[in-house]
């Protein structure tokens, strides 16, 4: 008699090979990544496999109240996707920016700079925070956004895509400041200090250079504490600098520290005279990252889910309103326990001010889950932080107070929705700033 080609041992047959490629595909990720993540899915899988292997031996009672199980198993994934969707679709944030009349520009960066090329425009996207390029058979990290003097495409949170042209060494200046010796503000942070999502006039950084024009922001998009004391070493240990703004942000500095600190170079910073002496390289720096831009644009990624493959290697974008349910749930309670690290990246930045006859600030950024009923494991550091500044006798400029002063803080993100601030955020975090050096003159 002719064997069902879907009987119940072919279906914990097929599930056990399932497993098996997962093992494979997530232990090569783990050879480049050694990520604890891809530690615990391989464990996962490979403990699945071995069990469903182990059941397809047993009796056909057992086996079918398996598959029951399984399929049970299913149908309530498949709820709790529908349920979570009808949640996001109410968190979701370009439905409800539509809803409001706005023409949100919905493609991803990669998308807006090939269209603008194909326009006959020069303009490039940015670069990883972590970016490792190769120069002259040895590795380097260029430490900055993007290729010197060009046009270059950053984010999108109010409807169209910003844009700004680089200086001379990639950040968000007008062109020519580099050449002062002496520096009246310099502006160390992430993605907020280089101005995200707006334009390069409504930055806060920009706003203060109305007042005090020969001022530098060396914010940098997806950076932390660590590389941000590499960026001040390498790209200001010629200037003498009368204020320093080192700005930090609650959503994910910490975070960011956690992987700083393990890539070896990056911790090779808290050296007193390391470099990777990239003003010197300026040049061949600028042709990699070129190089890095013009391969990834004559390779875009695919869309996830574009393959078979995707889903083996990301079985996560079957179900992506639980991805993002975990993905929230696991934001909200990251943590952090190396003070020490973070307390000596803060003293060394100060000693490198004060040897440079300046004085640093600290600028405390919030973010908008905190004026939006919930309080992450990180906005609970808040006070844990600004201690460790206070003990270093860093002056503090709070921003979560002043946000506070107005009757509902998320009017300074854009719809008041989570993001970067909006322009009437980055207004008063400049303002805030301003006061500050209108009364330390």
């Amino acid at each position: 008699m002719r064997k069902k080609l879907f009987s119940i041992n072919n279906a914990l047959y097929f599930i056990t090979i399932l497993c098996f490629i997962e093992v494979i595909i997530f232990a090569d990720n783990l050879l480049g990544t050694q990520s604890k993540k891809d530690i615990i899915i391989v464990i996962l899988f490979l403990f699945l496999g071995v069990f469903f292997l182990y059941s397809s031996k047993r009796s056909m009672g057992y086996k079918k109240n398996l598959i029951t199980l399984l399929i049970s198993f299913l149908i309530s994934i498949g709820a709790t996707e529908f349920l979570l969707g009808t949640l996001y679709d109410n968190y979701d944030k370009i439905p409800k920016i539509k809803n409001l009349g706005i023409d949100f520009d919905e493609r991803n960066r990669f998308e807006v700079v090939s269209d603008r090329r194909k326009k006959g425009e020069k303009i490039y996207g940015m670069v990883p925070g972590y970016l490792k390029l190769s120069l002259n058979n040895s590795f380097i990290f260029p430490l900055r956004g993007g290729p010197k003097n060009s046009n270059t495409v950053y984010c999108n949170e109010s409807g169209a895509y910003s844009t700004y042209l680089s200086d001379e060494f990639g950040f968000n200046n007008p062109q020519g400041l580099w050449k002062s010796k002496i520096i009246d503000v310099a502006f160390i942070g992430d993605s907020y200090t280089q101005g995200a999502c707006v334009s390069t006039k409504e930055n806060f950084v920009s706003r203060i250079k109305i007042q005090s024009p020969n001022s530098l922001n060396l914010g940098y998009s997806g950076t932390g504490p660590l590389i941000q004391l590499g960026i001040m070493k390498e790209f200001l240990n010629q200037k003498n600098i009368k204020h320093m703004i080192w700005s930090y942000y609650e959503g994910n500095d910490l975070a960011e520290l956690d992987i700083e600190k393990k890539i070896p170079t990056l911790r090779n910073y808290l050296k007193e005279n390391f470099s990777q002496n990239l003003v010197s390289k300026q040049e061949k720096v600028n042709e990699a990252i070129i190089d890095y831009l013009e391969n990834f644009s004559n390779n875009p990624p695919k869309k996830a889910g574009s393959s078979i493959f995707d889903f083996l290697k990301h079985p996560t974008i079957l179900v992506p309103n639980i991805r993002k349910f975990f993905n929230r749930f696991l934001y909200q309670y990251q943590s952090f326990d190396d003070w020490s690290l973070y307390k000596e990246i803060l003293n060394q930045g100060k000693q490198f001010v004060e040897q440079r006859k300046g004085t640093l600030v600290f600028v405390y950024l919030p973010e908008f889950y905190r004026y939006d009923g919930i309080i992450t494991s990180k906005a609970k550091l808040k006070s844990k932080v600004l201690n460790i500044v206070r003990s270093l006798n860093i002056h503090i400029i709070d921003m979560d107070l002043e946000f506070r002063k107005s009757q509902d803080p998320r009017e300074f993100f854009p719809f008041k929705m989570r993001g970067h601030y909006n322009e009437k955020g980055y207004t008063i975090v400049a303002q805030a700033i301003r006061d500050y050096l209108n009364t330390s003159k």
